[in-house]
């Protein structure tokens, strides 16, 4: 409430976060406008110290809203619940109605100059009058509730009871899963009992009904709320890793639920990852697969696949990472068929409704909050790059060099492909040297067509100022030159450093199978042409996962980043087999599914000990003068000695002798 609204129509209660507390320390706002003033919610920002103050940097166009406003209005505005978070370099704001239930405001890329990591943050009411105005008016809030913490997991606004809660909120290690899916080898789906229901088939009612089951998983657990053909619904950190795992199995499981949305079981007990605090990344682990598709028994041609990683919405249920609210997902993975056509699928059926595919698939979660690179960005229907959600990528990307407005702009560049921007651009990392600094792994995010996906490949410059990010549609045009639509655009990056802890991996040239910046052990062999054998030492199907990443350019088109897809399968003798393939038309019988040599990256996720970023460097030693400077910055392993200790007398009361019997590795 206000004393006078005419002349307090913007008048303030507000969260505020700000470095110091002189009149002109930096910060950054969410506000609560007067109902019977200006009426709305608004985040504002002074960017630095004794500047001015502005409106937050209107840059989150996201899919289905055009572009985001710092300001929000609703009928009725109070009661209000507002939250600032930070995440690094990142501030993000947001509002909710009910308390539970929130909704994204606007984020800030800030200068940590500006805001250290240790700021002020607490309740802020201005009455908001200008030196003319009346100075005894006042503005009168009333604020409750005011906390902090990780999201609580709740169900509605209460809290979840304890035997419904998810597990460890999974922000504090990478961790991945294999998904085995099969059907029977008889292709016959029958009920618990084992009566038969008849022929699975893709384009009857009972084309989802494949088993599903876990082939390996850690260090955090998953579970899969929700699967059908070519989509996969998947959750992280269930309370109980063995129960998450109920609705999974054969058609004889009296537990199979092919839609999980009940928080009293157990499948969706997990918390549903966030583009705003992690990247889902998958590989297909398959190199092979076929399924009797033609609602006879029989089965029609062998397929590949490739897979994506959708961002939009999940019909499957589980606690969300940004307010703990039991919701439904946000993530989920779709996986097709490489190639178009195929004349022993039915006539009678489109081949659009039969692209979709079950295959086995690898997931792996990267959370932000561990430090890694990353992040979700949004189509190219607006010329610059956006980033695809507010506040969906890392703060270790949030590059404020350039225009603050406009953080993924600072990173990525949309390419004009003729007559228009999409399917093509160039990522580019502050401080990153594409060819010897690490590796860019990533996905695209659509899936909003006739079940036609789109694929990624992210070639490293050769001057290694970057990385080019061609994406393409699984469609009728096979030309190497033609890239998927700017609407179909949206993809995911992560960035994995060749200094990452535990890192197995390297950069692949594809025709000799030779590898650049190799880490870990392991032997890698070009069995023929695009195919390739891996062998990492104590590692099999099951203790981990393989991401790929097609980094090659085309044979044929130098500048042209290459068109194949890339799988791989454990063929059970401790190898795993790498495949590169790409369609071909083949002129009115199937599309040719040719193997073909190709650069890649590719990188081990163990699920007992996976990946961590690099160490942090050690600060910059004080050298007195004269004196030597110290070792390596002992910040890489363990180590540890052993001392003896000598006196001249029993009980070593006067001065004592210290030998060293025994140290390592570092001295």
């Amino acid at each position: 409430q206000v004393d006078d609204a005419g002349q307090q129509d913007s008048a303030k209660a507000s969260l505020m976060v700000r470095p110091n507390l002189t009149p002109g320390s930096p910060d950054v706002m969410i506000n609560a406008t007067p109902v019977v003033g200006a009426n709305y919610l608004e985040t504002i920002w002074r960017p630095q110290q004794d500047a001015g103050t502005t409106d937050s940097p209107v840059n989150q166009f996201h899919k289905g809203n055009g572009p985001s406003d710092n300001t929000f209005r609703a009928a009725p505005l109070y009661p209000i619940w507002l939250r600032l978070q930070r995440k690094g370099s990142v501030f993000i704001t947001s509002h909710s109605q009910d308390g539970y239930t929130w909704t994204a405001l606007a984020e800030f890329c800030v200068d940590p100059t500006n805001f250290p990591s240790t700021v002020y943050v607490g309740l802020s009411t201005v009455a908001h009058l200008s030196p003319t105005e009346n100075q005894d008016f006042r503005v009168h809030a009333t604020y409750a509730n005011y906390g902090d913490g990780q999201p609580k997991a709740n169900i509605n606004g209460a809290a979840a009871a304890a035997e419904n809660e998810p597990g460890q909120y999974p922000n504090v290690s990478v961790t991945a899963a294999n998904f085995k899916i099969v059907v029977p080898a008889d292709g016959i789906y029958r009920d618990s009992t084992g009566n038969s229901l008849g022929f699975i088939t893709y384009n009857a009612g009972n084309k989802n009904q494949s088993i599903l089951t876990i082939d390996g998983q850690g260090p955090i657990p998953w579970s899969a709320p929700g699967y059908n053909q070519g989509d996969l619904d998947i959750s992280l950190s269930p309370r109980d890793a063995l129960a998450a795992q109920s609705n999974l199995g054969p058609y004889s499981n009296p537990d199979r639920n092919i839609s999980q949305t009940d928080f009293t079981k157990a499948p969706a007990q997990a918390w549903i990852p966030s583009t705003r605090n992690g990247l889902v990344i998958g590989s297909i682990r398959k190199n092979t697969q076929q399924w009797n598709d033609d609602g006879a028994g029989g089965a029609t041609l062998p397929f590949h696949g490739f897979g994506a990683v959708s961002v939009d919405f999940s019909s499957r249920k589980g606690y969300s990472m940004d307010g703990g609210n039991f919701q439904n997902g946000e993530i989920y993975f779709s996986f097709w068929k490489l190639g178009e056509v195929d004349p022993s699928l039915p006539a009678v059926s489109s081949p659009h409704a039969l692209r979709e595919a079950n295959l086995d698939v690898a997931l792996a979660w990267f959370p932000f909050d561990q430090g890694w690179k990353a992040g979700y960005v949004n189509d190219a229907t607006r010329g610059a790059a956006f980033w695809q959600k507010i506040g969906s990528h890392s703060p270790t990307v949030c590059d404020n060099s350039g225009d603050p407005n406009n953080t993924a702009g600072a990173i990525v560049t949309w390419l004009d492909v003729g007559g228009g921007k999409g399917g093509l651009a160039e990522l580019a990392l502050p401080g990153v040297d594409s060819n010897t600094d690490g590796m860019l792994f990533a996905m695209s995010n659509d899936d909003s067509s006739d079940n036609e996906g789109q694929f990624v490949t992210a070639a490293p410059k050769p001057d290694g100022t970057g990385w080019t990010i061609a994406i393409r549609q699984d469609d009728a045009n096979y030309d190497p030159l033609d890239y998927s639509a700017s609407e179909r655009s949206e993809f995911e990056f992560l960035f994995l450093p060749y200094e990452a802890q535990n890192l197995i991996g390297a950069h692949v040239e594809g025709v000799s199978g030779g590898v650049f910046n190799a880490r870990g052990e392991f032997v890698l062999k070009h069995l023929d042409e695009g195919r390739y054998e891996l062998t990492i030492p104590g590692k099999t199907g099951t203790s981990g996962m393989i991401l790929l990443q097609n980094a090659g350019y085309h044979p044929e088109f130098a500048e042209v980043a290459d068109d194949s897809v890339l799988s791989y399968e454990y063929d059970g003798n401790g190898h795993f087999i790498i495949e590169a393939r790409h369609a071909e038309d083949g002129f009115g019988a199937a599309d040719v599914i040719a193997l073909r040599d190709t650069d890649f990256y590719f990188a081990w996720v163990d699920f007992a000990n996976p990946m961590a970023p690099p160490y942090p460097p050690c600060a910059e030693p004080m050298v007195p003068a004269g004196g030597s400077p110290p070792g390596p910055c002992p910040n890489y392993s363990v180590s540890a000695a052993n001392w003896v200790a000598r006196g001249s007398s029993a009980g070593f009361t006067g001065d004592v002798e210290m030998n060293l019997e025994g140290n390592g590795p570092i001295p």
